[in-house]
C-alpha cells in the first residue's frame, strides 16, 4: 500500500469513526450497542483485523458505537453485541455481515477512497444539522452509494427517449 494511499485510509478512517459516534449520538443516545453506557467509540463486529476489507471496515451495520470497556477489554463484548446489531438493523443482519466478510476484494484504490472522504464529509455534516432523537432514516447522498461499505461509483442517470436511442 503506497503512503498516498494509507493517508487516505486514514483520513477515511477519522471520518468514517465520527459519523458512526455522530449518527449513534443521535439514534441511541450516546449508548455502547453491547452494554448501554456511554459510549465514544466506534467499534467492529468484525474487527479490523478479522476483515481487513474496505468494505467491512468501513460498513455502517458492522460499526457501531461502544464504550472503551467493551471494545478494547471485552474485544468487542460480541454476545451483547450481535444481540443489538439484530435489533438495531433487522433480524438477520449478523448473517449478512458473516457472508459478506467471505467476499474476496480488490484493495481500494485513491479514487476510491476519495470518493469515500467526500461522501462521509457530506453525510456527517448533513447528519450533524439534524436534531437528536430526529434521525430515522440516515441521510443519503445523490451518489447513490450503498450504506454497506460496498464500492462506490457515482451514478448518471441516463435518460433515453422513446426511440430507444441516448440523449447526448
Amino acid at each position: 500500500m503506497s503512503s498516498d494511499i494509507r493517508k487516505l485510509k486514514k483520513k477515511l478512517t477519522k471520518i468514517f469513526n465520527e459519523f458512526i459516534r455522530v449518527r449513534d449520538q443521535k439514534l441511541q443516545g450516546g449508548k455502547c450497542i453491547s452494554c448501554n453506557n456511554l459510549g465514544t467509540q466506534a467499534g467492529h463486529y468484525y474487527s479490523t483485523s478479522q476483515c481487513p476489507q474496505p468494505s467491512m471496515i468501513f460498513n455502517e451495520k458492522n460499526v457501531n458505537l461502544q464504550c472503551a470497556h467493551c471494545n478494547c477489554w471485552l474485544h468487542g463484548s460480541i454476545q451483547d453485541y450481535s444481540v443489538a446489531l439484530n435489533k438495531k438493523w433487522g433480524y438477520n443482519v449478523v448473517e449478512e455481515l458473516a457472508v459478506q466478510r467471505t467476499f474476496k476484494q480488490n484493495p481500494w484504490t485513491r479514487f476510491e477512497y476519495e470518493v469515500m472522504i467526500k461522501e462521509y464529509t457530506k453525510k456527517l455534516a448533513e447528519l450533524k444539522m439534524q436534531p437528536a432523537g430526529v434521525v430515522n432514516e440516515m441521510p443519503k447522498s445523490k451518489s447513490g452509494s450503498s450504506a454497506h461499505g460496498g464500492r462506490v461509483v457515482e451514478r448518471q442517470r441516463i435518460v433515453r427517449p422513446r426511440n430507444g436511442k441516448k440523449n447526448a
